[in-house]
């Protein structure tokens, strides 16, 4: 995450395997959603055409003087309105922070154990190794990554006449919790989306969400998962296999033995003995033909869930 290319950079990925270009990077750091131009519909692998594929924004430079930053003020609970209609959205500068000052792996303490940040609260305990300050008695102060964020973009912008500073800066923190849940969602599909476009293949983030396609879905970990699947389907079928036959093999041991009493008191003039019920028989299992099991997980359906399992 902590990788930022100029939105005006352009990337061209050349495949070895089949020759596909993966185009330029989108205006405004926007997903281009046409995929191939003019030609090809959604989901066609067109040879030769280029794909455009989403990048990632950069945090454009501070102004240097308090008269140059953007106006915002409190829009509602969790966001900051800009003023006027020019100038960078709170919310894109604040996704670009988050995503430059990205603890990742962090620890609280010196050998401490690792924790991966995920939430805004990993933010305000990881430490952030820029803006670093030295006390008069020679004692480094490493600030943590939220404050980093926040002070970075108060660098930016400034509070309308009338607004609380206190208060935007509550809001910003509510709006950052939210941009980072929105963010890891949307880096999944966009991963996913890179990954076909690599293959030469457009699936864009829409496709992806209504499909549910992963990147497994178009490698050989897939089919590994799958096979392994199907072997221990087997395994536990052999299992319950060996379990009906011992239930069958007691079930006739039962029948012959009460045969053979009955028979012994009808020989004596003994009273009849009493019924015993015989051993429960599980039914029969049932295995799945290889064929049956494939388009029973391609059509989507759990392997738990299969009627054999």
């Amino acid at each position: 995450m902590q990788g930022d290319e100029d939105l005006d950079a352009e990337q061209s990925v050349e495949s070895e395997e089949d020759g596909y270009e993966v185009g330029a990077w989108g205006d405004e750091g926007e997903e281009d959603e046409g995929g191939w131009g003019e030609e090809g519909e959604e989901g066609e692998d067109v040879p030769g055409k280029a794909l455009w594929v989403h990048g990632s924004a950069t945090l454009p430079d501070a102004p240097k003087t308090e008269e140059g930053k953007l106006v915002v003020y409190v829009e509602k609970q969790e966001a900051l309105g800009l003023v006027g209609t020019r100038g960078h959205r709170p919310s894109g500068i604040l996704t670009i922070l988050l995503k430059k000052y990205w603890p990742g792996l962090y620890r609280t303490i010196p050998d401490g154990p690792q924790k991966l940040a995920l939430k805004w609260e990993d933010y305000h305990a990881a430490p952030c190794g820029v803006m670093t300050t030295t006390t008069e008695d020679g004692r480094r102060v490493v600030p943590t990554c939220a404050q980093v964020v926040l002070r970075t973009f108060w660098e930016h912008y400034k509070v309308s006449v009338g607004t609380d500073q206190q208060e935007a800066t509550a809001v910003l923190e509510l709006m950052a919790k939210k941009n980072l849940r929105d963010t890891f969602y949307h880096i999944r599909q966009l991963a996913i989306s890179h990954y076909y476009a690599e293959q030469g293949k457009r699936r864009n983030k829409d496709r992806v969400i209504a499909e549910n396609l992963t990147i497994e879905d178009d490698t050989g970990w897939e089919r590994a998962r799958v096979a392994e699947a199907y072997e221990q389907l087997q395994e536990e079928f052999q299992q319950k296999m060996h379990g009906y036959e011992v239930a069958c093999s007691a079930s006739r041991q039962h029948d012959r033995e009460q045969t053979k009493a009955l028979f012994e008191a009808l020989r004596t003039g003994a009273p009849p003995p009493l019924y015993v019920e015989p051993p429960v028989v599980p039914p029969l299992p049932k295995m799945p033909t290889k064929t049956e099991f494939l388009a029973q997980v391609y059509g989507r359906t759990p392997v738990s869930a299969l009627p054999y399992y």
